[in-house]
């Protein structure tokens, strides 16, 4: 059950981050999330909602913008979104690749009142 520690996470550092840029009260928060995380969208939302109200952030929302794995092909160097944890070039075959996108997390935004 990662999505707790995650959630966790954001409400940490999103709390840590409004504090900085003064905002008193935090409405909405925005986070980006690599497929390869494997992370449930609406679990990690529910988790965020029992969570936030320890944390003095009762009126935030969590949105989740998921970010889809792309791998470069090492062998013939094409581009594909594999389906399975394994890397397999639907190519020319060969195992493994580059990550290029799909490994995100971070907050994307935070809004809220000052």
């Amino acid at each position: 059950m990662h999505e707790g520690s995650f959630a966790r996470a954001i409400i940490l550092t999103a709390s840590k981050e409004a504090e900085k840029a003064g905002i008193k009260e935090i409405k909405r928060i925005k986070v980006a999330i690599g497929e390869i995380h494997a992370v449930v969208d609406e679990f990690l939302i529910t988790v965020f909602d029992m969570m936030k109200g320890e944390y003095g952030l009762e009126k935030a929302s969590l949105e989740v913008e998921k970010i889809p794995l792309k791998v470069r092909c090492t062998s013939c160097g094409g581009i594909y979104s594999p389906e399975e944890p394994i890397f397999l070039c639907p190519y020319c075959g060969a195992m493994g690749g580059e990550v290029l996108q799909g490994e995100e997390l971070h907050i994307i935004s935070i809004e809220g009142e000052k």
